[in-house]
């Protein structure tokens, strides 16, 4: 299907090409009066209106490709750079439209709209790669998975899940909170001693943390590997994004602290539902190979499932295994 795909696309770049070439021989012809008499009165009108649509045509076939994913299930075509590209040689193509033949004003607020709704898909959809690159899943077909836990440490639970994993012989990752290690070195340091990665979430974790500049984002991000370093000698390079949320923001923060994006492709929901058979019922759903676990070490229905999910796995064959391993990650700078 792709491949049908871009071979319409240079037909109709080759066929465009062509037509202006056919226009540019009339008007040399017209102004040396020489023997392309018979074509020199093409009407220019009629190019342009060709021509819109021959964009237009162009624009939709390459926009379908956006939405087609490769073979490992990425979709690396539909990001903010060619969705602005795409939305603004719409916007030329709905003008010349306009001007040729007359809009309802309403077209364009319609169009404003769906350019809101892509970029708000981009933002919140961690494994979209609008803006950034995020590694979410592994590409493998051997049957391992990996479990990360956000927001910790926690004096509540974080405790009582190291204890499961122990008991296990299951290696986690857990993405910390800054300005929750004060107080919960012990933690912090056991999950260390005990061969888990950690992490940055962030400092604050702040609610509004998306809507910060790049500048506040990336100071932020620095405090909390200060916190880390300060307490267990090692600075994380493995960085999950607040909320799962991106922009360019968000993007320019990653790249200038040389950190390196992590998402999920399974979310618990553990934070939202209590009832633990449901949440097990859930998460055993979606054990495949290659995928994350997003968890949650601020949450007693996790401490409740865990150990009857680990289990599930390894009656399953399968192998929960290092996040960093999985995914052919660096953990630390």
């Amino acid at each position: 299907m792709k491949f049908i795909i871009k071979l319409l696309l240079g037909m109709f770049l080759i066929l465009w090409g062509l037509l202006t070439l056919f226009v540019l021989i009339a008007l040399f012809g017209r102004w040396a009066h020489s023997h392309t008499k018979g074509i020199s009165n093409l009407d220019l009108k009629n190019y342009a209106e060709i021509s819109i649509w021959f964009v237009g045509v162009f624009i939709l076939l390459k926009a379908s490709l956006w939405f087609i994913k490769d073979e490992r299930g990425k979709n690396n075509m539909l990001n903010f750079r060619n969705a602005n590209i795409f939305f603004i040689l719409l916007l030329a193509v709905l003008v010349g439209i306009h001007i040729q033949y007359g809009l309802p004003f309403y077209i364009y607020y319609l169009l404003f709209i769906a350019y809101s709704l892509i970029l708000f898909w981009g933002c919140v959809n961690v494994s979209s790669n609008f803006f950034i690159p995020i590694v979410c899943r592994a590409a493998t077909d051997k049957k391992e998975i990996a479990i990360s836990f956000d927001d910790g440490p926690s004096k509540n639970y974080t405790a009582a899940i190291l204890e499961i994993l122990k008991s296990e012989n299951v290696k986690a990752t857990f993405f910390c909170i800054g300005n929750r290690i004060a107080g919960n070195e012990h933690i912090l340091k056991q999950i260390k001693e005990e061969g888990h990665i950690l992490g940055n979430h962030s400092n604050s974790h702040h609610f509004w943390f998306d809507m910060y500049s790049a500048k506040k984002m990336q100071d932020d991000l620095k405090q909390m590997d200060t916190a880390m370093e300060t307490v267990t000698g090692l600075k994380p390079k493995l960085f999950r994004p607040p909320y799962g949320v991106t922009n360019p923001n968000v993007k320019k923060a990653i790249i200038n602290g040389g950190y390196t994006p992590v998402g999920w492709s399974v979310r618990s929901m553990d934070t939202v539902i209590k009832d633990k058979n449901k949440l097990l019922s859930k998460i055993n759903a979606a054990i495949k190979p290659g995928a994350v676990f997003l968890f949650h070490d601020t949450s007693k229905t996790t401490v409740q499932a865990l150990p009857e999910f680990i289990q599930e796995v390894k009656k399953r064959g399968y192998e929960i295994i290092p996040l960093d391993k999985l995914l052919a990650l660096t953990a630390y700078a």
